[in-house]
């Protein structure tokens, strides 16, 4: 449970920087690009379930989605700046 932790620390940072829309794709687009990682290393990859390396892998991948759509997202959809009244 603990090597999960990089992607919710990440995900509060990245959230906190984006609109409501970008919120939004931001979590779609996580989900749709985490289940296209895991069908490419189970099928160009070739790696199952059984490898100890899988678990690393898949742990690594995670993170580069995370950050590299965070950034796009936060390019984006950036939260507009607060008005002042």
């Amino acid at each position: 449970m603990v090597k999960w932790q990089a992607v919710g620390i990440l995900d509060r940072v990245i959230l906190d920087r984006v609109s409501r829309t970008g919120k939004v794709v931001y979590l779609v687009g996580q989900i749709v690009l985490f289940i296209a990682y895991i069908a490419f290393l189970l099928t160009s990859a070739d790696l199952n379930f059984d490898d100890d390396s899988f678990v690393w892998i898949l742990i690594g991948g995670a993170i580069l989605i995370v950050i590299v759509w965070g950034v796009v997202c936060i390019f984006v959809w950036p939260r507009p700046p607060p008005r002042s009244s």
